[in-house]
């Protein structure tokens, strides 16, 4: 059910007259929440009582084009990274050099949760929790292939970005156009 709501609330959003463009993402940059979760990356496993985290971001389509957090290799999400494709993930450039400083991450498979997911792009990095503090690593993947367990818990919490030349004029529609698809939210 959460992630039927997904698409169609996304897509209703997407519908409203002076969207440009628009996604989702369960941890908003500033939002002051996260999601960090340990990690594996294949072939390079972490030293003798360490554990590998970072932040883990539920995105869709579009995220990235709508917040302009430019794409530094591969392609962006799209509709066939569905819960029935195989995993994939994008990560930030911090994540990036640090597994892989004079290669391609591309092709490269990390796992959290069970699955191994193929990175397929790697993002330019961004300030998440304030503009003093670096950059963290960070691991992007499809909203629909977020791990059940999970889903449960950080897929309730959608933020809708949405970029438009009139934003007053959009916010009441996009607000309308979600809440339409579930009269019981507070949006």
């Amino acid at each position: 059910r959460m992630i039927r709501f997904y698409r169609e609330s996304l897509a209703a959003v997407r519908a409203v007259p002076g969207v440009e463009s628009a996604g989702v993402v369960t941890h908003l940059p500033f939002g002051h929440n996260s999601w960090g979760n340990s990690y594996e990356v294949e072939g390079r496993p972490a030293p003798a009582g360490v554990q590998l985290n970072a932040q883990i971001r539920p995105v869709s389509p579009g995220y990235f084009a709508t917040l302009q957090i430019p794409l530094k290799a591969g392609r962006d999400f799209n509709e066939r990274d569905n819960e029935n494709a195989p995993g994939v993930t994008i990560v930030n450039e911090v994540f990036a050099k640090r597994f892989w400083p004079n290669e391609s991450p591309l092709g490269k498979r990390i796992r959290y949760g069970k699955d191994w997911l193929s990175i397929v792009g790697v993002c330019g990095s961004i300030k998440h929790s304030s503009l003093e503090a670096e950059p963290d690593a960070e691991i992007y993947v499809p909203y629909p292939q977020t791990i059940p367990g999970a889903l449960t818990f950080v897929g309730r919490n959608l933020n809708f970005v949405i970029r438009s030349s009139a934003p007053g004029t959009v916010a009441s529609s996009a607000r309308a156009a979600i809440h339409s698809r579930d009269p019981g939210l507070v949006v």
